[in-house]
């Protein structure tokens, strides 16, 4: 109700806040009066623009802002991406260029969930 310019449900709004029915720390009612104070027209551009924004036409340029796709960010390094772009335990090489340990790991950690899977059948 907020983004489609909630002037004619002012009333309804205001009696939902005071039985409490809306977490005020969602949204505050002062919300609701600022967007009726930018008017109508603004209301509606503003929700045009939001709308287009997150429209999923284009999912990857959707996501491209997010950190862990932005290679030369600091939080793309903590989120996990390697430095070739990738996640780790999906890289391009192949199961046979890993490392001795790294295939220990993963067949013991096979080997773990078949006992697991199996004693859950019990």
């Amino acid at each position: 109700m907020h983004d489609l310019y909630p002037e004619e449900s002012l009333e309804v709004l205001w009696q939902a806040y005071e039985d409490e029915l809306v977490f005020p720390g969602m949204i505050a009612f002062s919300d609701f009066e600022k967007a009726i104070s930018l008017g109508k027209d603004k209301c509606i551009e503003k929700l045009k623009r939001d709308l287009e924004r997150d429209s999923l036409d284009d999912i990857h340029a959707g996501m491209s802002w997010w950190s862990c796709f932005n290679k030369g960010s600091k939080a793309a390094a903590s989120s996990g991406v390697m430095k070739n772009g990738l996640f780790p335990g999906s890289s391009e090489r192949g199961a046979s260029q890993l490392p001795k340990d790294e295939k220990k790991n993963k067949k013991k950690k096979r080997k773990q969930a078949k006992a697991s899977k199996k004693k859950n059948r019990r």
